[in-house]
């Protein structure tokens, strides 16, 4: 009996520490085999303001998550030209506005796009395999869902905005 529960324990050990959060990559992030889950917590009134105002480019504070891993005092504010709204807001995530050289996953910053423009959520992730098919720049987009503060809000796309060769397909 004491062998086995000491094996148990060992066991359970050695599964805690091989936990995904350790190894994970943009690689990941951007994986079309799973629907990807963003969480972001923000200061509701910071939430409230940033919906209240939709051309407004004020950053805001918040946690990002994904998966188990979360990074603090990030920035997001809204992005986009015409599809800016009060509704489904598109979102840019920086990672390092706030702090300096902070990155999540090798990325200095994440786009959240609302798909204001693309009711099938498609033709901007085919028009980019497209690009990266022909060797010409392209970002990376992959399917997710996005909850703010514990509530679901969308699905929507998550990119890699170009910013250096890192980005690239």
């Amino acid at each position: 009996m004491t062998r086995r529960l000491f094996a148990f324990l060992l066991v359970m050990l050695f599964v805690g520490f091989a936990s995904p959060g350790y190894s994970q990559t943009a690689n990941d992030l951007f994986s079309s085999d799973v629907l990807q889950e963003i969480r972001l917590s923000v200061a509701p009134a910071d939430w409230d303001a940033l919906r209240a105002n939709p051309t407004d480019n004020a950053y805001y504070r918040a946690t990002f998550t994904w998966r188990n891993i979360s990074l603090q005092n990030v920035a997001i504010r809204q992005r986009g030209l015409s599809t800016r709204n009060n509704t489904k807001p598109a979102l840019r995530v920086d990672f390092n506005h706030f702090q300096d050289g902070q990155e999540f996953l090798g990325l200095g910053s994440l786009g959240l796009d609302n798909n204001g423009q693309d009711a099938s959520m498609l033709k901007e992730r085919v028009v980019m395999a497209l690009f990266a098919r022909m060797g010409l720049p392209a970002s990376r987009e992959v399917s997710s869902r996005l909850y703010v503060n514990g509530q679901y809000v969308r699905s929507e796309e998550h990119t890699s905005e170009l910013q250096s060769h890192h980005d690239l397909v």
